[in-house]
């Protein structure tokens, strides 16, 4: 793609053009969020990606979407052109690195059709460990149970046992109530697991597109040699793909769950881009303070 063969066009709060991505992290569109939406075209080649501002901070919802670099460098240099407030653009999850760059490896899964495909892309002696350590936990500590939930339904204990198990396995603290976490982090779907009566696991999920983001998975330490979060894990995998869901998006983190079920890994950039050498100033001092901090 030649960049002096793109053409931008712009809007706000109106979509010029079918999204290119359905990834839910670039789809402020979906997410009550005011939007700019952009169409780039060059070389027979259209994408439709979208916007938001806060302050003088932009970021644009390219995360695994394959844009060209030329395409990415020519709609930097337009939104600093048309929109003078605007001083760093932020791009995430891109194949290639911009301005001050952070690479890092994540995790996805492209879901099959069925869950006998699903469970295929597992070791004969992983599906049977699933099944065994789900069968323990119902002998050992009680009938083993899933329930779900849409966002509107979770009830806030619920969230709080969450926050609970987070810190055990983490050492976090949250500061946000129950309903402004999830709001915070645009969960859609709750998947508890109950052992008797008692909570074991939990996976917050954003699944407002078929590309399907898994926001968080937490456990309950005290059982943790009966696997429960691996075993809510598959039971969530194998609901997405009844849903007819195509992707899941995981994430970083070396984590061994990330791992199975035939996941892709992926080394991407986190950049930011500046509008002048002089912008860059603060966000290094910041970047300093925060390493001198630690």
């Amino acid at each position: 793609m030649n960049s002096s063969n793109i053409l931008i066009k712009e809007a706000y709060n109106q979509i010029l053009a079918d999204p290119s991505s359905r990834y839910v992290k670039n789809r402020f569109d979906l997410l009550d969020e005011n939007y700019y939406s952009f169409s780039i075209k060059g070389n027979g080649l259209l994408y439709c990606v979208l916007m938001k501002v806060t302050d003088y901070k932009a970021m644009v919802g390219v995360s695994y979407l394959d844009i060209p670099r030329e395409a990415a460098e020519a709609l930097s240099r337009y939104i600093f052109r048309e929109h003078p407030r605007i001083h760093q653009i932020i791009y995430s999850d891109l194949k290639y690195g911009m301005g001050y760059s952070t690479g890092y490896d994540t995790y996805r899964i492209f879901l099959p059709e069925t869950e006998s495909e699903l469970h295929k892309r597992l070791s004969s002696k992983g599906w049977y460990n699933i099944k065994r350590e789900k069968r323990l936990i119902g002998e050992e500590i009680g009938e083993v149970k899933f329930l779900e939930y849409k966002t509107e339904e979770i009830p806030d204990e619920v969230v709080e046992q969450y926050f609970k198990m987070k810190e055990k396995t983490h050492g976090g603290y949250y500061s946000l109530g129950p309903k402004e976490y999830l709001r915070k982090f645009n969960v859609t779907d709750a998947y508890i697991m109950l052992a008797g009566e008692k909570i074991v696991a939990e996976i917050f999920s954003c699944e407002q597109t078929e590309e399907v983001f898994l926001e968080n998975l937490t456990y309950d330490t005290d059982y943790s040699r009966f696997s429960p979060g691996q075993v809510l894990y598959d039971y969530y995998l194998t609901r997405l793909v009844e849903k007819g869901n195509k992707v899941l998006v995981l994430g970083g983190g070396d984590y061994s769950y990330k791992k199975r079920y035939g996941s892709t890994k992926e080394h991407l950039y986190h950049s930011v881009v500046f509008r002048t050498p002089f912008h860059f100033i603060p966000f290094a001092i910041d970047k300093m303070k925060g390493i001198i901090q630690k």
